[in-house]
């Protein structure tokens, strides 16, 4: 039977029956050293090697722990010079063949399971006396049991045991426990007390005294209880013993020592034993097989599904639903623990291109606006910042980065963006020019109405359609040109503005020619530059002015002429009598409103794509870092 108090007990004489709770003994956990210094320098010093007998080769300098079948000690071992644990028989089972024997079991299974994980066994001989001792290894470090509560406790003595490192430990127990499966043996009392990890990355699996051979018929379903009463014979310890190990404790194999596994990493991620309560309590909840995984009994640890996934499986309650061995228990840590290990170097290299980033970021803030340097200083920002959030998509410091970086535009263009700025540019000049094509062509239209008007100055007339055909060819040559230059659009302004000016010959220039130099201006200052456009209405004021001027001075004939019953029009070019006159100015002016629409509309549909576009990436963007911006605005 196993003493169910406690899970730190050890296990006691199984013959022995299980005991009402106030008449169990209290004993204290066979538990080894904790590591509290470094380890101990070596002794070179040279001697004659002698055989010493018993009681001067070793020599007891303390207690480590007691449990219900022997007590050990720690001794210097003064045969080899180096110190070891010694566990003999408690004075109290001296004589009882059963639980010498059971001592003597627990040593050889130990000593014949050579792995790391295995605490090695140096020597197993009588004493004087006529009792039986064993010596081992000597280990010194932290129980997972005292790792978790230091952990729970926020020790920071424990601070470099990560989760991540804790499942690292936890899944080299795993391939001790698959080892020893290998051998035919099941350890049957796997529990945070039994494990123990090192300052310097040892991991050992303790406590062989109940280990059994693997019962190779063990079938895959719980037994039922007999009697529906737990059985007096109880092997292992309440809150880690795998259902099937309660009914039937001899009759088990490897799947038993998944089951207290599976409850041993339930503890590593919630901090919590798997069943509270009393050792009855503990062992009627396995046998229900009512498991609430992990991350519900901890939420504020942030466990992940996968382990959730992971530990429910251990725990199933029927030996065929868990893993079929400890291989696989330790396969599925590590492919978590890959994602794991991948991760926290994303996160690392994350760090890295961040700090980067946020470096050229400030550098760029002391250099001139001007200074091109700052330009190759954002670029290398922007691209660290880029590398950071693909190995990082949430990095916080990278995210900062970059909204800084984008609320702060360059005052110097970038030559790419200069490049693109550019490839625009032409892109909008060839558009213009194909407008201009259309529309100043369209201008030869007005030929057979100013026919029907009736022309006096077939000159002055020609001149005006003359103008308008050489500004739609320098218009059609821009729009078929692959590099347009700004001095082929001004060239077009200028003769077309000439063309608008020759209209005050048709109608004077107060009446129509205002109208038209005004679209013609308008189209154009939408589609050069600061310069070209002061030129525009330099060039069209003077189309407006300059025939004035003419006509002022005396040089040309008036258009207009004041009489008692108002101001005559009086054109030069044409008769502008009864219904020619009024259709041919109905139809220029409902051509000019016409005109001006479609000029202007088209400057507005590009410009509310750009605005729509914008507004996309703005979006975007405020989509992709929500929490950053709105902490920033």
């Amino acid at each position: 039977m196993v003493d169910t108090s406690t899970d730190d007990k050890p296990t006691v004489n199984q013959d022995q029956t299980l005991a009402p709770p106030h008449e169990r003994e209290l004993v204290t956990p066979t538990r080894p050293e904790p590591l509290r210094s470094g380890p101990r320098r070596v002794d070179v010093r040279a001697g004659r090697v002698r055989s010493l007998p018993f009681e001067h080769r070793y020599a007891t300098e303390r207690e480590l722990g007691r449990g219900g079948m022997g007590i050990v000690s720690l001794c210097h071992d003064e045969q080899t010079g180096r110190h070891v644990a010694m566990k003999l028989v408690h004075p109290r089972h001296e004589g009882d063949e059963t639980v010498v024997n059971q001592f003597v079991r627990e040593a050889r299974v130990q000593a014949q399971l050579e792995h790391p994980a295995v605490v090695p066994v140096y020597e197993l001989s009588p004493t004087p006396d006529g009792g039986v001792f064993f010596t081992m290894k000597r280990v010194r470090g932290l129980t997972l049991r005292e790792l978790i509560e230091c952990i729970r406790d926020d020790d920071p003595t424990v601070a470099e045991h990560t989760l991540r490192r804790v499942l690292s430990d936890f899944s080299r127990v795993c391939q001790a426990v698959d080892y020893a499966h290998r051998t035919g043996m099941v350890h049957r009392d796997i529990k945070p007390p039994n494990v123990m990890v090192g300052e310097y990355g040892e991991v050992y699996l303790l406590d062989w005294g109940i280990a059994h051979p693997i019962n190779v018929d063990a079938s895959g379903v719980v037994p039922p209880l007999p009697g529906g009463r737990i059985p007096p014979r109880v092997v292992g310890t309440p809150g880690y013993i795998a259902p099937e190990q309660i009914v039937e404790p001899d009759a088990v194999d490897g799947r038993a020592d998944v089951y207290a596994l599976g409850c041993v990493l339930f503890e590593l991620l919630t901090l919590t034993r798997l069943y509270a309560g009393e050792a009855e309590e503990r062992l009627h909840a396995a046998l229900e097989g009512v498991v609430v995984v992990p991350s519900q009994r901890a939420p504020a640890r942030g466990i992940d599904p996968e382990l959730d996934r992971i530990c429910a499986r251990a725990l199933a309650r029927e030996p065929a639903s868990r893993y079929a061995s400890a291989a696989q228990l330790h396969r599925a840590l590590e492919r978590y623990l890959d994602g794991q290990r991948d991760e926290a170097l994303r996160r690392t290299m994350a760090d890295r291109h961040a700090e980067h980033a946020r470096q050229s970021a400030a550098h760029t803030r002391t250099l001139a606006p001007t200074d091109p340097a700052a330009v190759l200083a954002r670029r290398e920002a922007l691209r660290e910042v880029g590398q950071a959030l693909a190995l990082d998509p949430g990095h916080t410091g990278a995210m900062r980065t970059m909204v800084d970086l984008l609320t702060r535009p360059p005052d110097i263009v970038p030559p790419e963006v200069a490049s693109q700025l550019r490839a625009a540019t032409l892109d909008r000049f060839r558009a213009a020019g194909g407008i201009a094509t259309i529309l100043y062509s369209s201008m030869l239209l007005y030929l057979p109405l100013l026919w029907w008007a009736g022309v006096l100055d077939w000159l002055a007339v020609a001149a005006f359609l003359g103008l308008a055909a050489v500004a739609a060819l320098v218009s059609l040559y821009t729009r078929m040109s692959q590099h347009p230059s700004e001095a082929l659009v001004v060239t077009a302004m200028v003769i077309s503005m000439a063309a608008m000016g020759g209209t005050a010959t048709l109608y004077g220039p107060l009446v129509f020619t205002p109208g038209a130099v005004a679209i013609n201006c308008t189209a154009f200052a939408l589609t050069v530059g600061p310069l070209a456009r002061r030129a525009t209405m330099a060039v069209g004021s003077l189309a407006i002015v300059v025939p004035l001027l003419l006509e002022l001075l005396g040089l040309v004939q008036p258009s207009y002429r004041s009489t008692s019953e108002g101001m005559e029009l009086l054109s030069r070019a044409l008769q502008l009598r009864g219904a020619p006159a009024l259709v041919l100015l109905a139809v220029a002016s409902v051509a000019m409103v016409l005109t001006g629409g479609f000029a202007v509309g088209r400057a507005r549909d590009a410009l509310d794509r750009a605005e729509r576009q914008l507004a996309l990436y703005s979006w975007h963007f405020r989509q992709l870092l929500p929490d950053v911006v709105e902490r920033s605005s």
